[in-house]
């Protein structure tokens, strides 16, 4: 099993009222049904006034039903959330995501609303990564036309182009 860095105890350590977390965006956000999930990289913290320097993989669930406020990839936010440990299963037989964020070195999460971040405009993501994630988007947009549900949708844009946003637990199980 993989155990918890120094670099990732840090971020936990400084889990106090006004302070403020750099995080870059280090993926595409993935759709869920009311919010959004991705992975970022805590770049610096804040905290009495002092910036320090950081690193560390986290966690991000974004709740808000504006579209336009979710970061891409790349983008640098600013979150005002506090962070918290994975939690471990409540049933030794269920699946361990925390076991599994482990091996991705994912200690910790950071559950955010529209007033708990602030999306910056700098972005310093990979140029290739960035049109790839921008085309994937495009021919998705272009494969709802095609597909009258979004079932249909959601296979189609899975096979095609990896794209498993759309995906239902039901049909992944099939």
């Amino acid at each position: 099993k993989n155990t918890t860095t120094n670099q990732d105890q840090e971020i936990l350590k400084h889990k106090k009222e006004n302070t403020i977390y750099l995080i870059r965006i280090s993926e595409s956000c993935y759709q869920k049904t009311n919010s959004y999930k991705v992975n970022g990289e805590v770049k610096a913290i804040v905290e009495n006034k002092k910036l320090m320097s950081s690193s560390g993989e986290v966690l991000l669930a974004i709740i808000t039903k504006d579209s336009l406020r979710i970061p891409s990839y790349g983008d640098y936010i600013l979150v005002s959330a506090q962070p918290e440990e994975i939690p471990s299963p409540q049933n030794h037989s269920q699946f361990d995501y925390k076991e599994y964020l482990s091996f991705h070195n994912i200690y910790s999460r950071f559950t955010l609303t529209e007033k708990s971040f602030f999306k910056t405009t700098y972005n310093d993501g990979n140029w290739l990564l960035k049109f790839s994630f921008y085309l994937r988007n495009k021919l998705v947009e272009k494969l709802s036309i095609f597909f009258v549900t979004r079932d249909e949708l959601a296979v189609a844009s899975a096979l095609l182009v990896g794209f498993e946003d759309y995906l239902d637990p039901e049909i992944i199980q099939a």
